[in-house]
């Protein structure tokens, strides 16, 4: 066997297609590394060069999804994180980003800013995902610890820095932006843009019938009861939640004269991802989450102990990835430019209306894809049953977020 090995060795052509076999192996493995060590490499963009971004966060899991997008993103650049009151605490949302840093093996400075709304009130939804705002799920506290400065003062030195290159996106309440404006009245002129999910459409106006013989006075005054019920009952059932978190601080920050581009509530709606019934767009989304696992086990796992106890329906929500991606990919949406102004309910946009300029990404760009459908059962003139799939429509940046979790 020996001998028949080294005459084999002895030919040319043997010797030159195993060493061309090892040659191939080794570029295959540096070519995998290369690929794994560009985490923006597989997701879209529109931005066409360097955008810097400090991205402002209430610690929520959304949030983090929003910044395992942030990290892959080419010609992104994250100059730093700064946290605020919210899903959860102060000290829990900066625990949180700067564990979730950490763990994504990013070096992204985290300042604190904000422990509650300019007037000192909390919303009522502070720890409705557990109490870390993670559904339970747990990652290795950070070795680091915040940035010495406050957030205001953290945004302001970054602002400076860039010379008016400086994008903010806000994905929890407005208050840390507001206060630095309040503290640094300069600092509109010195960002080139703030992106954030808030703002209603116009609520519509409801009819109301005028009785045979009622008085103009009387059926105005029925018309204006019906209209505020109406009104409650829409904001009851669609909660701005930027707006109820600090109003004051919103409309410091809309009033700013820096560049807005919002998110509306009823784009933001459209990035719920749930399950009810044969309907599902939550399991495949979360179905192969890769190396990101440990963020989502503790959400997959109260969700589904839900459904199995009878809960009609469970859901996800991640509008935070669609508001950084109204800055880093506007084919995710529809895009207009508009306008911002006051209702009685809180801040309204319309594309193409008065008030305030700003760019609004007003609707999602929905798809299809074959791994999210709908069974529904049928049944035929014979009496025979059968199961009928077809497609549901889902927004495009579910299908980012999946790229996102096979590409880490």
């Amino acid at each position: 066997m020996r001998e028949r090995i080294r005459a084999l060795w002895r030919k040319k052509a043997v010797r030159r297609g195993l060493l061309a076999a090892v040659v191939a192996l080794v570029c295959l493995g540096l070519l995998w590394g290369v690929v794994r060590a560009i985490p923006g490499a597989p997701i879209d963009t529109t931005l066409t060069g360097r955008v810097p971004v400090v991205i402002d966060s209430d610690g929520g899991l959304d949030d983090l999804t929003a910044l395992l997008l942030a990290r892959q993103v080419d010609r992104l650049e994250v100059r730093g994180l700064t946290a605020s009151y919210g899903a959860v605490s102060l000290p829990q949302a900066g625990r949180n980003l700067l564990a979730a840093a950490e763990w994504m093996g990013e070096d992204w400075p985290v300042a604190l800013g904000a422990k509650s709304a300019l007037d000192g009130s909390l919303p009522a939804g502070v720890r409705t995902l557990g109490e870390n705002g993670l559904y339970g799920a747990v990652l290795p506290p950070a070795a680091r610890q915040a940035d010495p400065r406050t957030a205001s003062d953290f945004l302001y030195d970054l602002a400076v820095e860039e010379g008016g290159a400086l994008q903010v996106v806000c994905l929890g309440p407005a208050t840390n932006l507001a206060r630095a404006i309040e503290e640094h009245p300069d600092l509109p002129g010195l960002l080139a843009g703030v992106t954030l999910g808030s703002t209603r459409l116009p609520i519509p106006e409801v009819e109301v019938e005028r009785l045979k013989g009622e008085s103009e006075e009387a059926w105005r005054k029925r018309w204006e009861e019906a209209q505020l019920k109406h009104e409650q009952e829409e904001v009851g059932a669609h909660p701005d939640l930027l707006w109820e978190a600090d109003g004051a601080a919103l409309e410091a920050v809309v009033e700013s004269g820096i560049p807005l581009t919002v998110v509306p509530v009823s784009a933001l709606e459209g990035m719920e991802a749930g399950k009810k019934d044969r309907w599902d767009t939550l399991t495949p989304l979360l179905e192969d989450t890769g190396k990101a696992a440990p963020l989502y086990a503790g959400a997959k796992e109260y969700l589904n102990e839900e459904y199995r106890k009878g809960s009609p329906s469970i859901a996800m929500d991640f509008s935070a990835v669609a508001v950084l991606a109204a800055l880093v990919d506007e084919s995710a949406f529809t895009v207009e430019e508009g306008g911002i102004a006051w209702a009685r309910y809180g801040p309204v946009v319309e594309p193409g209306g008065e008030g305030v300029r700003c760019r609004v990404a007003s609707e999602l760009e929905m798809v299809t894809d074959e791994d999210y459908k709908w069974a529904e059962a049928t049944s035929s003139r014979d009496g025979t049953k059968a199961v009928a799939t077809q497609r549901i429509p889902i927004p495009k940046l579910f299908l980012v977020m999946e790229k996102t979790f096979r590409h880490w």
